[in-house]
């Protein structure tokens, strides 16, 4: 089947029932984000505004207008749950909608539309083309549940003393997390922050002035870069 989306006849926008499609009449406000152009967009609302339904409807329009296929709409979302919940209501949506087409037979074995957390897509991605870059395809993405399991573990075998360095075990690990996601955003390798931390301790231990605040400063900075 070719990839054009023309195959799919536009559907008049007067004639749809939207209290069936939707379960409510959508407002002057939802109607336009669900039926704008294809183009970039954004719907800013707060929550329990009915975004998540609009967005599903839009996926369905768009679809049922012949401007996009269902397997080449690619939704994403920052958590499992939205995931799920989009998802679901597109496949809820798209049997309505196909109730409503004068010839619904022009959808049947088009496949559907990929809805899944940005994780879970990195992870897609990576094993589908890990090779191309080197690696294997068996590679897994670490998920911030396991980045806080290792950050854990290192903490509880590391043989400092976290108390003296004004640190909990728990604090520790907040304050690792946190470093990796500012390394991460940055793009700074974590043998560059090392070295830097090296650089420092030895600039202030090459200072001339020397007193008993500047002595705790310099051996902290040493523990903690450890």
């Amino acid at each position: 089947m070719s990839d054009s989306p023309q195959e799919i006849p536009p559907l008049d926008i007067a004639q749809l029932n939207w209290t069936k499609l939707l379960g409510f009449e959508p407002s002057t406000e939802q109607l336009s984000a669900i039926t704008a152009e294809l183009e970039p967009a954004r719907i800013i609302a707060g929550a329990g505004t009915g975004k998540t339904a609009v967005m599903a409807c839009r996926i369905v329009w768009l679809i049922h207008q012949g401007k996009v296929r269902p397997d080449k709409v690619l939704g994403l979302t920052f958590t499992t749950k939205a995931a799920n919940e989009l998802a679901t209501r597109v496949r809820t949506l798209l049997p309505k909608l196909k109730t409503q087409m004068a010839d619904p037979s022009v959808l049947h074995d088009v496949g559907e539309p990929v809805i899944m957390t940005y994780n879970a897509f990195g992870a897609q991605l990576l094993k589908e083309h890990a090779l191309r870059i080197g690696l294997e395809p068996d590679a897994r993405v670490v998920v911030d549940a396991l980045k806080y399991q290792l950050a854990f573990r290192v903490v509880s075998n590391t043989e400092v003393d976290l108390a003296s360095v004004g640190y909990s075990p728990m604090s520790a690990v907040s304050d690792m997390m946190t470093l990796d996601q500012a390394l991460a955003s940055y793009m700074v390798e974590p043998f560059t922050v090392a070295q830097y931390c090296d650089e420092l301790v030895k600039k202030y231990l090459a200072t001339n002035y020397e007193n008993e605040d500047h002595a705790k400063f310099v051996d902290t900075l040493q523990k903690r870069s450890r």
